[in-house]
């Protein structure tokens, strides 16, 4: 295992993700929290210790009464043999059977506990491995879900998109821990488990996933996944359900400063606070704020400060000079000019133009300022336009697709998200 300087990041072996194993939730999160803590001195120190308190908040429970749950949760992880490697994807260690913990031990509020000799070993000095975020293995409320999030993460490594090699339905099983009878059945073990899971990786994490499948005949033989990774999505359980202490500097602490502005001085509720900051950008959010703090300061008097606040955000208020909003000056009919011009494209040139005309600096700066020409397909009369992220696409689709129609008569016009 490597660790970087995010303390809530944990390099984890592939072949321990690739386990057959029937962990449950907590004894899964309690083993990626335990093997962080035991990093530094994984191979000079047999026994390790950790505050329970800790140890409780680092799988996001703060309840007392967890003591017994969490003992027993160790003590399982000192007794149930897990089975590594089922994929055989780590060339160098071809398989184990053994126990997550070789020992463990309750007292004075301090856990201790050690690895075999073999554990060390290679969770020491992986040579394949998966890079965890384990504020986010916190949202899971499923043990399949935290085990597929973890399988798919280590196939997407650092990249920002991949589609996995297809899995046999039997070794799929056995790494996610649904080795019951029961969910030999596909029909079952897709209902129960696979959707249940897509749909929380999807909703909780920073992960964008579906499934394919492989058959011969009727029957499913194997699994593939296509899988991309969000960038900047910070999940409800992230943002507003985790303790708010040190531990929550693996999010940006910027966001974290904003989404207390939004919430302590504007009163705005969770949903459109996540809203804003998964769709906007940080700085245009708090020269927003900085013009309704100016108006407020003023004496402005606002009905409802936060659909104020939300339009003005929308529409990019910011304060020019002292505190006048940025409306239409030489200074932006400039930088809007010298966007046109620089555009390569000759059709996208001629969508610009239109779309200033008709609409004026402000609009024009808000909405299509970034746009990108992607392509024109001739024969199907599609033109494919860039957006920065959903938020403008949803908008633009909406409040001017019949503008963009008349400008392009018969031709189809396409949004997608683009970095």
């Amino acid at each position: 295992m490597q660790k970087n300087d995010k303390e809530n990041h944990l390099f984890k072996h592939t072949a321990a993700i690739h386990i057959s194993n029937n962990l449950s939730l907590l004894e899964r999160k309690l083993f990626n929290v335990l093997l962080l803590n035991a990093y530094t001195n994984l191979q000079t120190k047999e026994i390790h210790v950790i505050d329970f308190k800790e140890l409780s908040s680092n799988v996001g429970w703060s309840n007392v009464k967890s003591y017994n749950e969490i003992k027993e949760a160790l003590s399982v992880l000192n007794t149930t043999q897990i089975q590594w490697n089922i994929l055989n994807k780590d060339k160098k260690n071809t398989w184990i059977a053994t126990t997550v913990l070789s020992q463990v031990k309750f007292y004075e509020g301090y856990c201790e506990y050690a690895y075999s000799p073999m554990m060390r070993d290679h969770l020491s000095s992986p040579n394949i491995y998966a890079k965890l975020n384990l504020l986010v293995q916190n949202c899971f409320k499923s043990k399949y879900s935290l085990a597929l999030w973890e399988f798919l993460t280590e196939e997407l490594k650092d990249c920002n998109q991949t589609i996995t090699d297809f899995i046999n339905v039997e070794d799929f099983r056995k790494i996610i821990g649904a080795e019951e009878d029961y969910y030999s059945d596909y029909r079952k073990l897709n209902q129960k488990i696979i959707s249940n899971s897509l749909n929380e990786i999807n909703t909780k994490s920073d992960l964008k996933v579906n499934s394919m499948q492989q058959k011969e005949g009727r029957k499913v033989k194997s699994l593939a996944f296509n899988v991309k990774r969000e960038k900047e999505k910070i999940s409800q359980e992230i943002m507003f359900e985790l303790p708010n202490d040190d531990n929550i500097e693996i999010i940006n602490p910027e966001i974290i400063q904003l989404k207390n502005r939004l919430s302590g001085e504007f009163k705005l509720s969770n949903d459109v606070i996540l809203n804003i900051i998964n769709n906007r950008e940080i700085d245009d959010i708090n020269h927003s704020l900085n013009y309704v703090k100016s108006e407020l300061n003023k004496g402005v008097k606002i009905r409802n400060i936060a659909s104020y606040v939300v339009k003005a955000i929308n529409e990019k208020w910011q304060l020019h000079g002292e505190s006048s909003k940025v409306s239409i000056s030489p200074e932006l009919s400039l930088i809007i000019e010298t966007r046109i011009e620089s555009e390569d494209n000759p059709m996208m040139k001629e969508v610009l133009k239109f779309l200033h005309h008709k609409f004026g600096n402000e609009t024009f700066k808000s909405w299509f300022y970034d746009f990108k020409f992607v392509g024109y397909d001739e024969d199907e009369k599609k033109i494919s336009i860039g957006v920065k992220n959903k938020f403008i696409k949803n908008w633009v689709e909406k409040n001017y697709m019949k503008h963009l129609e008349e400008f392009f008569g018969d031709k189809k016009t396409i949004y997608e998200v683009i970095k």
